[in-house]
């Protein structure tokens, strides 16, 4: 399902004292299938841009289209936000927060019973998302409040993968976690990409996973999309500055330019291609 996004405007409390214009002309493209990131200092509209993705909000003005889904600032029009909402898919950030049944296979279960479907149909639509996420039958009955944090945010990730979405935005996914439960997490999502050719949408203020993980990036600043291409380019030309820092990897390379080592940086993006890239400077310093 490709996304097209065509001079998206968005006001908040429009015609108050309080009105604050967050998103200004938003133009972009994703294709079907693509694995992407939004990034940009806190407060410069990524969020408000992934909220329009499956209708949580509206459009002050412009067009957000989804596959044959189109969104305006005309709400008699948006008839079909339901049907929407089963495509696209929003993991916002602590999604564990949004556990409440007594099992996890019901809290699992019950977005998509709201959907008219039965409760054994529901049930077999969580079984297989819970299985999708690494946790076994052993989970189905126990609850949710027994788990750790890290199976609890499995549990509210299959929660959507049940409803079965084509796309799947994930608003900080990793907020919280340790270094081993945030490769855990992201590893999860890149196999679902993968697997079952859907459509990411991730928002992340971690450099080193939007740099790791996406195909393609946007930048915002203050409501508007300033720059997109490969991460790799928007990295070494574009970061660096306010709230935003380059990865690891690049600010390392930085460091060694600083020491006289300079590398080749167009040939690195990642640690193999670091290393290569090391062993390569002093195989020629030591002729």
């Amino acid at each position: 399902m490709p996304i097209d996004v065509t001079n998206l405007t968005y006001i908040y409390f429009k015609k108050t004292p309080f009105q604050a214009d967050a998103l200004k002309g938003v133009n972009f493209h994703i294709d079907d299938n693509d694995f992407v990131a939004f990034i940009g200092a806190t407060g410069s509209g990524k969020s408000t841009i992934i909220q329009h993705l499956n209708g949580l909000l509206t459009p002050s003005d412009g067009t957000v289209k989804v596959d044959e889904f189109l969104l305006t600032n005309n709400k008699k029009k948006n008839k079909n936000i339901g049907k929407l909402r089963k495509h696209v898919g929003v993991v916002f950030q602590f999604p564990e927060y949004q556990l409440f049944e007594e099992t996890v296979e019901e809290d699992v279960a019950f977005g998509p019973k709201n959907f008219n479907i039965s409760k054994e149909e529901a049930l077999i639509k969580a079984h297989k998302a819970l299985l999708d996420v690494g946790l076994n039958e052993s989970y189905f009955l126990r609850s949710p409040f027994e788990l750790s944090g890290g199976e609890k945010r499995r549990v509210a990730i299959a929660g959507i993968l049940a409803l079965e979405p084509d796309i799947l935005v994930l608003d900080e996914p990793t907020a919280g976690l340790d270094n081993e439960g945030r490769d855990v997490i992201m590893s999860l999502f890149e196999k679902i990409h993968l697997e079952q050719h859907k459509t990411i949408i991730l928002v992340s203020h971690d450099m080193d996973l939007v740099n790791k993980y996406a195909k393609k990036v946007f930048v915002v600043d203050d409501g508007k999309i300033v720059a997109y291409g490969k991460p790799k380019d928007i990295f070494l030309s574009y970061l660096g500055h306010g709230d935003l820092e380059i990865p690891q990897i690049y600010a390392f390379c930085r460091l060694l330019k600083e020491k006289g080592i300079d590398l080749d940086v167009n040939k690195i993006e990642n640690i193999d291609d670091l290393i290569d890239q090391i062993d390569e400077r002093i195989q020629i310093k030591n002729g």
